[in-house]
């Protein structure tokens, strides 16, 4: 399991910047390129989410589960299965 982090979307550029973190919030060997790491604080509900996800897809093989965090409180995205 990995978290990808994105932000700054802009809907005109179609721009956002990524990062992918393991569970502790370390960043991810497996996608290789230069993170700036400042920009990614660690979510202060990152616990509750995973939580969360681990409910909501515990009956399928595999599901991304999306989230999002604002001003401390969390909302549910989506759930995808490809």
């Amino acid at each position: 399991m990995y978290i990808g982090n994105f932000i700054e979307r802009n809907m005109e550029t179609k721009s956002i910047i990524r990062g992918y973190f393991d569970l502790d919030w370390n960043p991810s060997p497996v996608f290789r390129y230069e993170m700036e790491l400042e920009k990614f604080p660690r979510p202060e509900c990152l616990e509750t989410m995973l939580s969360y996800a681990e409910i909501l897809s515990k009956p399928f093989p595999f599901v991304r589960v999306d989230f999002y965090e604002v001003n401390g409180k969390i909302y549910f995205g989506e759930m995808t299965f490809f």
